[in-house]
């Protein structure tokens, strides 16, 4: 490949000011783990794509993770480098052998110690547990095979067995470390169960009992939505109350939260109106301390038996500590078939306000109720703008300046292609991606990513300058960043800027060159315009690629000639047409694999 040569000036504002407007979503890739996955293809239920799952995709130090069982229904693993890394595989010995979509895999991964840990294959069965070495999510030069992943056990802590384990989850802790709750025993009749696990000595301990249902009257059990500390360090959790096997007696809506990880609960009011009870599963079983349903004050809302209300549905925190909870019923007035309520339940969204009171809002698609036949997820962003991933990829929004009265459907590009319930990755959300795992009918598995605003300000210095005394880029005079401070000297025969340059909203991007120099312009590695030299000033614009990052890799290279003056300029819908501002740009380049796989792309030189 010829290399073009130039001497360039290029100008940028030093400051601009953004404003904040509506949720915006730009759908910007999908990639597919694996070579296909196991599906049900009989039930709109599935082993890979759950609600209650929590979690089925994770993000953690720049890699992104997901769990599913593969064409021969055995457990597997894969993660990709964010943000164009391709997806590795590691495929596990244990293997799903019954189609029951309670038999999910859900993964957790500490923080402190860089483990991974699986649970899978769950319906009133023993537990079926794994971990990684110590240090596999923190370490890169760690090989990713199956060799670094222990055997299944029916232990956490050694030498105790955990029986009759049914929707277990993992539950990432402020400090690092890791929560484990399931539940124990049969629907209608079972207790919640807390354990944690310390990434300093490596081991799980008991917490507790938590909530009972077994030994009570009547008996019962806990569905729980979700269980999510918010950025405080507060633990929230909620649930709906089952009084026998059938849904029908799905009822209530119930609330607590804890301020000393899972040990003693308060409720809505603040009010202690529980403790955990350090208990195993196998211990006598009487009537305790912890939550239970003759707690009135734990009841958030009355939702009676008969109304097609779905158990384990979904909850998340804003930036506020505001929980949020979204759950699906029929109003009052409908009938009671619970055979058809799905084609009658609407979704309704609660949250609590800062001052502890609950408020309730409809999920509106223009002016009319929305329908849902199958579980949602809700995540909140940076700017606690509130999303509903629902019904094979539809995606609701809400806003906080509203009190989130204001929902509305905002993308339903992929609507009917699944037939699985969505997992969002909550870490994500942090960066500004919107990011969730479907199953589709044909055995692929999809990760979607949509590009939200960005969350973070732009901190950027400008790019970063070479100067060359030949036309090939081998003897570097000099380099710097930020601007030219001084006219070029006159031994540079080409010229190089490179860095990253960061978008500010979630929405498509275009640039605009404008030079009278033979130029290339590069992004994340690919040539997207070469321009000739011409006597006058000449603009020339482009598509900033889609990418599910607000950061992109950017090389300008020129042939040398008269001193020129380059301008490089962006719009977008919410953008003015503009230079680009200095602090939007950096000196130094992501490095990354692109989606073709040719090169590893690293511009510093």
């Amino acid at each position: 490949m010829s290399r073009l040569f130039s001497i360039l000036t290029v100008l940028f504002f030093s400051s601009i000011v953004y404003s904040r407007a509506e949720p915006a979503l730009y759908r910007v890739t999908e990639t597919k783990p694996g070579s296909g996955c196991h599906v049900m293809q009989n039930s709109q239920e599935q082993l890979i794509g759950q609600a209650f799952q929590q979690d089925a995709l994770v993000s953690f130090r720049g890699w992104q993770y997901t769990v599913y069982y593969n064409l021969e229904r055995k457990v597997c693993i894969a993660r990709r480098k964010l943000p164009a890394g391709q997806w590795n595989e590691v495929v596990l010995p244990y293997k799903n052998n019954r189609d029951d979509a309670h038999n999910v895999i859900t993964m957790g991964i500490c923080k402190k110690d860089g483990s991974i840990h699986l649970a899978c294959d769950h319906h009133n069965d023993p537990l079926h547990y794994c971990r990684s070495v110590t240090g596999l999510a923190n370490d890169e030069k760690l090989a990713w095979t199956a060799g670094n992943f222990g055997p299944f056990t029916d232990e956490l802590e050694a030498g105790v067995p955990v029986p009759d384990v049914t929707y277990p989850r993992f539950i990432e802790k402020p400090d690092g470390n890791l929560l484990f709750e399931c539940r124990y025993k049969l629907s209608g009749d079972g207790d919640s169960y807390l354990r944690e696990y310390d990434g300093d000595t490596h081991n799980w301990s008991l917490v507790g009992r938590y909530i009972q249902g077994m030994d009570t009257n009547p008996n019962t059990c806990a569905y729980i939505n979700r269980m999510d500390y918010d950025k405080q360090g507060r633990l929230h959790v909620s649930w709906c109350w089952r009084d026998d096997f059938g849904g029908q007696t799905n009822h209530d809506l119930c609330y607590a939260y804890s301020d000393d990880h899972g040990r003693s609960w308060k409720d809505t009011y603040g009010n202690r109106v529980a403790t955990s009870e350090a208990i195993n599963y196998t211990d006598s079983r009487s009537p305790g301390n912890c939550l239970r349903q003759g707690i009135a004050t734990l009841k958030i809302a009355d939702i009676p038996h008969n109304k097609g209300y779905i158990n384990q549905e979904t909850q998340s925190c804003d930036s506020k500590g505001r929980v949020h909870i979204v759950n699906s019923y029929m109003d009052s007035g409908t009938d009671s078939n619970w055979s058809s309520s799905r084609s009658k339940a609407v979704l309704h969204h609660r949250f609590r306000d800062t001052d502890g009171n609950w408020h309730h809002n409809y999920i509106y698609n223009k002016g009319q109720k929305v329908n849902s036949y199958c579980r949602v997820q809700i995540i909140l962003d940076a700017f606690d703008n509130a999303y509903v991933v629902a019904n094979g990829a539809e995606i609701y929004a809400a806003t906080s300046a509203a009190a989130y009265s204001d929902w509305e459907l905002v993308s339903n590009l992929d609507a009917g292609r699944f037939c699985s319930e969505p997992q969002i990755d909550r870490n994500a959300i942090d960066d500004g991606l919107l990011s969730f795992v479907y199953l589709a009918r044909n055995n692929e598995l999809s990760i979607i990513d949509y590009l939200l605003d960005n969350p973070k300000p732009a901190t950027g210095s400008g790019l970063r300058v070479y100067r060359y005394s030949d036309n090939r880029f081998s003897n570097c005079i000099d380099s710097a960043s930020g601007l030219p401070g001084s006219p070029l000297n006159t031994n540079v025969k080409s010229l190089r800027w490179s860095g990253c340059l960061e978008t500010r909203y979630g929405e498509a991007y275009s640039l605009y060159l404008n030079t009278t120099a033979a130029s290339r312009l590069y992004i994340n590695g690919r040539i997207l315009l070469i321009t000739p030299n011409t006597k006058k000033p000449v603009e020339y614009a482009v598509e900033l690629p889609p990418f599910n990052s607000h950061r992109h890799n950017i090389v300008i290279e020129s042939l040398a000639g008269r001193q020129e003056v380059l301008e490089l300029k962006w719009s977008s819908k919410r953008t003015e047409k503009q230079l680009i501002p200095l602090e939007s740009l950096y000196p130094e380049p992501m490095d990354f694999w692109d989606d073709s796989r040719e090169q590893l792309i690293s511009f510093c030189l």
